[in-house]
């Protein structure tokens, strides 16, 4: 009977709580939907990556700490890589999430995920289909620069 009793008060909390996803949030995380300022200490045109294909379009959306949130100047570069592809039907974007060092392996890969997601979605809302996309997370594997600022980063480029 008291074991009932927890799994009723157990389910009744779960119910209880707010419609956040686990796979939305890491537990104890932050708040990922704060606003970023567009920061000018992050070098834009480092885009490191083992790739060999077509680096064109090659864009970078920056993020700040802890953040998945995309702002307005990151919603237009992201349409300009779907207009872009619309018009390279030979072509397939890639999209790479990154962190910075900062916080644990697993978090951080957790988090290039989360980032690199948001990208994707919003690709996949501005046309993209999604047989010629590609989502892949890093975590802090790939630093490009010692600023942390530079390396909280998405990499959109294109393959043949």
């Amino acid at each position: 009977m008291r074991a009932m009793q927890t799994i009723l008060t157990a389910t009744a909390a779960v119910l209880a709580a707010p419609a956040t996803a686990a796979a939305d949030r890491a537990p104890d995380a932050p708040d990922f939907h704060q606003a970023h300022a567009v920061r000018g200490d992050v070098d834009r045109t480092t885009a490191a990556s083992d790739a060999t294909g077509p680096m064109s379009p090659v864009d970078l959306i920056h993020f700040g700490l802890d953040s998945v949130t995309l702002d307005a100047v990151d919603r237009v570069q992201i349409r300009a890589a779907a207009v872009w592809l619309a018009s390279h039907p030979e072509h397939e974007l890639v999209v790479e999430g990154h962190t910075d060092d900062a916080g644990p392996d697993t978090y951080n890969r957790w988090l290039a995920e989360q980032r690199a997601a948001a990208v994707g979605d919003f690709l996949l809302e501005a046309g993209v289909p999604a047989d010629r996309l590609y989502v892949v997370a890093y975590g802090e594997d790939r630093p490009v620069s010692p600023s942390a600022a530079t390396n909280r980063r998405v990499r959109i480029w294109a393959r043949e």
